[in-house]
């Protein structure tokens, strides 16, 4: 792996460059240094045919993809080095691998990249938190365990320092690490930093952690992360097709609460209830599309009207029958065949979200379907009425 790392960096010198200039490696350096504009590729390219893990040319070759493209700059680096041997979409092990070839290399430098590369921190921690992670679960006795542990901690802490954006990425990890260091000032940190709005919900209203998850080393927290950014995003594409405020940062002092379903057997449809002084409303919206993403089209129902009281009473006591407050988000399960059923919540500041896969709880479904039925939309469920 690392011979053919070495011929690619080399072939990629060589390509990129026509004439190589008498230039000392300092000189290169300082010209680099200096260069703000990114218009001195050809001597970030001629400093790496001299020393192919040279940090200074390969942070500058970092960050002149990162500012072409707005992409992930490793990930880019990686592939143009790719793209001169064989093409092929490198796996995170190997991008991960590189660098850390990288940084064993130069560690005198570590900090340069270190500083102001927030991505190549968080790839680096999370190969290193994963190797520890299987080895606590797999290989308990192995000697390098925290060596493991250690560097996975250093470069999330980096990376949650340099970059805000990767903060949501990295406390619940750090916190994990942080507890089986004993470091309970960064732990303290850690737990009071309030991260921002994943999609459309808070990311602890919606990241599926057992109560244990802090001292229970057998979890991949990093995988927890990827199903609950890549549920929300989905959840999130459809809140803005259907044109629906974020509920856990709604302004004011109303009382909402919102039912969306989302299956491949009917149209999308979410319905909003919300009270404010004496006033209440019911609001629902039907989408054109389906459970698939890519056909979810405009709102083709936009309807409101007004509720009695009784009405609304008979929805809280429904809410506070079933425990709404008191459950936990997810019951997990997905597939082809079936449906999202999203509930939220919102009342006197406090949010809450629940999420089932065609849920089996009859109390949740008359919950939710209380909301259809007060619409009067007769909503065909692969082919079948739900209001039956």
């Amino acid at each position: 792996m690392i011979k053919r790392t070495k011929y690619l960096l080399l072939c990629f010198s060589f390509l990129f460059v026509s004439n190589i200039y008498s230039q000392t490696v300092k000189e290169l350096e300082e010209k680099l240094a200096n260069d703000t504009m990114f218009k001195e590729k050809k001597s970030a390219v001629e400093l790496l045919g001299i020393d192919q893990y040279n940090l200074t040319a390969i942070n500058y070759m970092l960050n002149l993809f990162s500012k072409a493209s707005q992409k992930d700059s490793i990930k880019i680096f990686w592939n143009r080095m790719m793209a001169l041997g064989e093409p092929k979409t490198p796996t995170e092990m190997e991008i991960t691998s590189y660098l850390d070839k990288i940084f064993k290399s130069q560690k005198d430098k570590i900090i340069h990249i270190e500083a102001k590369d927030a991505s190549m921190n968080y790839y680096l921690g999370k190969h290193y938190y994963q190797l520890f992670i299987y080895d606590y679960y797999e290989n308990k006795d192995n000697p390098n365990l925290e060596t493991f542990v250690h560097r996975a901690y250093s470069y999330l802490s980096n990376a949650w320092k340099v970059n805000d954006s990767m903060k949501y990425l990295t406390k619940y990890p750090l916190i994990q690490i942080a507890t089986y260091l004993k470091d309970y000032d960064k732990l303290k940190t850690l737990e009071s930093y309030k991260e921002k709005m994943m999609g459309c919900f808070p990311l602890a209203s919606i990241l599926q952690l057992p109560s244990d998850w802090k001292t229970n080393y057998k979890i991949d927290i990093f995988s927890e992360l990827q199903t609950t950014v890549f549920r929300s995003e989905g959840f999130n594409i459809y809140r803005k097709a259907f044109k629906e405020p974020i509920l856990a940062s709604y302004p004011g002092n109303s009382s909402i609460y919102r039912f969306t379903l989302l299956s491949v057997f009917c149209h999308p449809i979410t319905i909003r209830i919300e009270k404010y002084n004496s006033k209440i409303t019911l609001y629902w919206k039907v989408c054109k599309g389906g459970q698939n993403l890519n056909l979810v089209k405009e709102v083709i129902v936009n309807k409101h009207k007004m509720l009695s009281l009784a009405e609304w009473n008979k929805f809280i006591d429904m809410i506070h029958d079933y425990g709404f407050w008191q459950k936990t988000y997810y019951k997990e399960g997905s597939g082809l065949d079936g449906a999202s059923w999203i509930l939220e919540g919102k009342e006197n500041g406090d949010y809450k979200v629940l999420y089932e896969w065609s849920p089996k709880d009859k109390t949740f479904c008359d919950l939710c379907l209380y909301l259809l039925k007060l619409t009067n939309y007769n909503l065909l469920f692969d082919g079948v009425s739900m209001l039956k």
